[in-house]
Order: C-alpha cells, then structure tokens, then sequence
C-alpha cells in the first residue's frame, strides 16, 4: 500500500501535530475488483443499471473499465457495497 504522510495541525500555534497515514487507490485495480465482484454474483451490467435506475449502463461499463480511470462516487460505491454485500473495503483495491 502506498502511504502518503500529511500533517494534520490540531493546534493553531503549529507547535502540537501529529501524521496520519493516507492510502491511495488504485484505481484500475478496482475498476477490475468492481467487474470480478459483479460477475462472481452473477449480476449483469443491466441488472446494476435497473438497481441504479441508470437510464443508460454507460456508467457502469465505465466503473468497471481500468482504461477509463472511473469510480463510483462515494453514495455510489456505499450502494453497491450493500447490493453486493460486502463491506466498501472489499470493492477498493489500495496501492502497494
């Protein structure tokens, strides 16, 4: 996992800080997590698209094309964690 430090100032005098671990995702990675996840449950891109209520799956076909660099957004990836069943930390692949 690729971790990026950052300070996170607690005080406003500077003089009292403290680092937090940031993770990176990687998003092709995921991209091919989202696509394995969805056919190992035998789901369709069209079944997504109805639980979505997507009038069109462009967007799921892009969620799941590592080339396009697409994720989900947040309440997006919250949804799919719950149609699939797994927690979020299962549908996100993090660097190395």
């Amino acid at each position: 996992m690729t971790i990026h430090r950052f300070c996170v100032i607690l005080r406003s005098d500077r003089r009292h800080a403290w680092f937090m671990e940031r993770p990176v995702i990687d998003i092709p990675a995921t991209s091919k997590r989202l696509k394995e996840i969805r056919e190992k449950l035998g789901l369709k891109i069209s079944d997504v698209q109805k639980l979505f209520k997507f009038e069109y799956p462009q967007a799921v076909y892009d969620w799941e094309n590592p080339e396009k660099k697409t994720l989900p957004r947040i309440e997006n990836l919250v949804f799919l964690a719950k149609i699939y069943d797994i927690s979020m930390d299962e549908l996100i692949v993090y660097e190395e």
